[in-house]
C-alpha cells in the first residue's frame, strides 16, 4: 500500500470487509492509519458494538472520518443505556452522509417504535443524503417527530421498510428524493409522483394482494431506471406474473430484482421466463432470490427430447409420457441450465443472479444461501462473453443493499 497515495489506499481497503481491517490495525502498523480510516468511514455496528464504537468516536477524531454508519439493532431500537453516548458519538461526525438504523437478523418482521430515536436525530449537526429505519410510524407523534428530523436533511434517498399506512410522515419537506424504499401500499399513500419527485430507484415491500398497485409506477416511467419487490412469504404470486404487471407499467426498467421475505413458501410452479423477457428491451441486470425453493419449480424452456411412443392397438396402448421435469434452484445443474439458456436468449442481459435457499434444516441464513451469477463481458460485436460463478451467501440483501444506492 506504500506505492498508493493515501486517499488511493483509502478507496481500496473501503472495499474490504469489516473483520479484515480490524485485523490489519492489530497487525500492521503500516497500515493501522488508513486501515482505521476506513474502518470508521463506513462502520457497520450491532448491540454488542456500539458502545465501544461510540467510546472510540468520542474519545479520538475518527469520527470526522465517518461518511456511512449502519446500526442493526434487536427490534430495530437503540438500547436505553446507550442513547446518551450515541448521541454525543454523532454529534461528532459532522460529515457523516448515510445512517442506516435497521433491525438486526430477519427483515420485515413486527417491530415497535423508538420514541427516544427521533430526538437523538433532530440534534444531529450533520446533512445526510441516505436514511434507513425500520420504525412503524404506528402514532400521529411519532410521524410528526420523524418530519422535524427530515426537515432539517437533504435526504434523496430515504428507505421506510415497515412504514405504517395510517400514520406515515409528510415527507413533502424532501424535494429531491430520487431513491425510495417503501411497502407498496404506503408508497400509494405517500404520493410521489403530486411531491415532484423523480424517482430513478425503487423498492417495494408487497403482500399478496399488492400487485395490483404496481401500476402507481407508471407516474415515474420516464426516470425509473430500478426495481426491487420483496415479496411476502404467503404470495402465490408467480415471478412471471409480478413482471407481466412490471412490463405494462414500467418496460424501460434497467435493473430488476424480486426476493422473497421468509421461508415458509407455498409451492409456486414458474413459468418458463422467456416470454416475458422480451418485455424489458432496456433490462441489464436481473436478480431473482427464492426461500425454500425445493417448492418452487421453473418450467424447462429445453427438455430433453422424448422418444415417440410405438404404435399399438388402442386396448394396449402405451401410458402418455410423463410431462418435462420442472427445473428446480436446489439442483446445481437445474440452475445452470435455467441460467445459461436466459442469458443465450437475451444478449442485451449483462449479469443475471439466482440466489437460493439451497438446503433444509435448523442451519444460518449464511450457511444454507447460494447464488448462481451469470456476467456477460463485451467482446467484439458479438454478445459477449459469459462468465459463470457461485457464491455462498446472498449477493443481494433487502435491508443493506439498498443503502448503497
Amino acid at each position: 500500500m506504500d506505492v498508493f497515495p493515501p486517499e488511493v489506499a483509502l478507496l481500496i481497503l473501503s472495499q474490504v470487509p469489516q473483520r479484515t481491517l480490524v485485523a490489519l490495525c492489530s497487525l500492521s502498523k503500516a497500515l493501522r492509519g488508513v486501515a482505521e480510516a476506513a474502518l470508521y468511514r463506513s462502520a457497520s455496528v450491532g448491540a454488542e458494538g456500539l458502545k465501544g464504537w461510540c467510546s472510540a468516536i468520542i474519545g479520538s477524531e475518527k469520527g470526522k472520518e465517518a461518511r456511512v454508519l449502519t446500526i442493526a439493532l434487536p427490534n430495530g431500537q437503540i438500547p436505553a443505556s446507550n442513547a446518551a453516548r450515541l448521541q454525543s458519538a454523532l454529534e461528532r461526525c459532522g460529515n457523516l452522509r448515510q445512517l442506516h438504523v435497521l433491525q438486526a437478523g430477519d427483515y420485515l418482521i413486527t417491530v415497535k417504535d423508538d420514541p427516544q430515536l427521533w430526538p437523538l436525530l433532530t440534534a444531529l449537526s450533520c446533512r445526510l443524503t441516505h436514511f434507513t429505519v425500520v420504525a412503524p410510524f404506528t402514532s400521529h407523534n411519532i410521524a410528526v417527530a420523524a418530519v422535524r428530523f427530515f426537515a432539517t436533511q437533504n435526504l434523496t434517498a430515504i428507505s421506510l421498510p415497515n412504514c405504517s399506512v395510517k400514520h406515515p410522515p409528510d415527507l413533502s419537506c424532501l424535494p429531491s428524493v430520487v431513491s425510495l424504499s417503501i411497502t407498496a401500499k404506503a408508497f400509494e399513500a405517500v404520493q410521489p409522483a403530486v411531491k415532484g419527485w423523480k424517482l430513478q430507484n425503487v423498492q417495494l415491500y408487497m403482500t399478496f394482494n399488492d400487485v395490483q398497485r404496481l401500476r402507481f409506477l407508471a407516474q415515474h416511467v420516464a426516470t425509473l431506471t430500478s426495481l426491487s419487490l420483496v415479496r411476502d412469504p404467503g404470495s402465490a404470486v408467480p415471478t412471471a406474473d409480478m413482471m407481466t404487471a412490471i412490463a405494462k407499467w414500467v418496460p424501460g426498467i434497467e435493473r430488476l430484482c424480486i426476493t422473497e421475505t421468509g421461508t415458509s413458501q407455498p409451492r409456486r410452479d414458474e413459468p418458463s421466463l422467456h416470454h416475458i423477457m422480451s418485455r424489458f428491451p432496456s433490462l441489464r441486470k436481473l436478480v431473482l432470490q427464492f426461500h425454500r425453493t425445493q417448492i418452487t419449480f421453473f418450467e424447462d424452456p429445453d427438455p430433453p427430447a422424448r422418444a415417440e411412443p410405438t404404435r399399438r392397438s388402442a386396448r394396449n396402448a402405451p401410458a402418455p409420457a410423463p410431462p418435462p421435469a420442472p427445473l428446480k434452484l436446489t439442483r446445481p445443474g437445474d440452475r445452470r441450465k435455467l441460467g445459461d439458456a436466459l442469458m443465450a436468449a437475451f444478449p442485451q442481459l449483462d449479469r443475471l443472479e439466482l440466489g437460493a435457499d439451497v438446503f433444509v434444516g435448523a442451519v444460518g441464513l449464511e450457511k444454507t444461501w447460494v447464488t448462481a451469477v451469470w456476467a456477460r463481458f463485451p467482446s467484439g460485436a458479438g454478445p459477449g462473453r459469459v462468465e459463470w460463478s457461485e457464491v455462498a451467501g446472498r449477493v443481494w440483501d433487502a435491508q443493506t443493499s439498498f443503502s448503497g444506492y
